[in-house]
């Protein structure tokens, strides 16, 4: 791994922050949620993350060892340990309440990732400790990174999807969290609020 990409993750893991009038986004995710609906209620979350150009190109130029453009299984499992799964440190940038109350420990699985157009892709499934009812409960996820060094924002056009029987009446609400701030508190970063 070069020194920009651990730079970069070491910043975005570990929590590191540099001074108020410096900081500020080196890397930005647009990301789209799937909710995973089994009868009417929410069993997991899928996350997909699309990178900006710059960031896209350095992943690239760090992990796609034969030049090709895409990652093959070995170069998807070394991105996965070396550019994602510290990310795990801040709840991969998805804070998932129930009822205002925050989901720890929430594990990803079925990692994957691809590259559209130059753009760098990951997906990544959360799975949820028992089903969400949205229609008794209130779901939210916020999507940030706290020392804003990354930029995490629900996509434009259509920032949630709605996978299984039970969710044609539901959709995605995004807004910005009055709860929560950060960058010393001079940001509010936006949530995703399920209602149907």
């Amino acid at each position: 791994m070069t020194g920009r990409i651990l730079a970069l993750v070491v910043v975005a893991a570990c929590g590191f922050w540099a001074a108020p009038a410096r900081a500020h986004p080196h890397v930005w995710i647009d990301t789209t949620t799937t909710f995973l609906v089994s009868e009417g209620t929410i069993t997991g979350i899928r996350v997909r993350w699309k990178f900006d150009s710059f960031f896209s190109t350095t992943l690239l130029d760090d992990f796609d060892k034969n030049r090709n453009k895409r990652f093959d299984g070995k170069e998807t499992a070394e991105l996965e340990k070396g550019a994602f799964a510290p990310t795990g440190r801040q709840n991969y940038f998805t804070y998932v309440k129930v009822d205002g109350k925050l989901l720890h420990g929430l594990k990803a699985k079925e990692f994957a990732a691809h590259v559209e157009s130059g753009a760098v892709f990951y997906s990544f499934v959360l799975g949820l400790p028992e089903p969400v009812d949205p229609r008794r409960s209130v779901l939210t996820i916020t999507f940030y990174e706290d020392t804003f060094f990354v930029d995490i924002a629900p996509a434009e056009g259509e920032p949630s999807r709605f996978d299984g029987d039970g969710s044609l009446a539901c959709k995605g609400v995004v807004a910005p969290d009055p709860e929560t701030t950060i960058y010393f508190g001079q940001v509010h970063p936006l949530t995703l609020t399920v209602q149907c």
